[in-house]
């Protein structure tokens, strides 16, 4: 099951701007997302490029990662505090 994510920033912008690729350098979309939406997660889709240098920097320094190196991968997961829970949105779906 694919993880559910709700848009909390952007309130004061009108939401948070979207890109129609995975790239920082893609094109932004005709729109924003409206903070409270739900979003489904998809799997990074990383390039040729990425996945060579991703390998290359594990295997000179091990199981590290550098966020510079790497500005896409992030080992830690989210605090408990700032992790939002969507079942209050799926109850509400169920019930309708």
């Amino acid at each position: 099951m694919a993880t559910v994510w709700e848009v909390v920033g952007g309130a004061e912008r009108g939401g948070i701007i979207v890109r129609t690729g995975y790239d920082l350098s893609s094109d932004l979309a005709d729109s924003r997302l409206a903070t409270g939406s739900l979003v489904k997660a998809r799997e990074k889709k990383l390039s040729d490029d990425d996945e060579v240098a991703f390998r290359r920097y594990t295997e000179k320094f091990g199981e590290c990662y550098s966020r510079k190196a790497f500005p896409w991968f992030n080992p830690k997961p989210a605090p408990e505090e700032k992790k939002l829970s969507t079942e209050a949105h799926e109850t509400e779906q169920q019930l309708a």
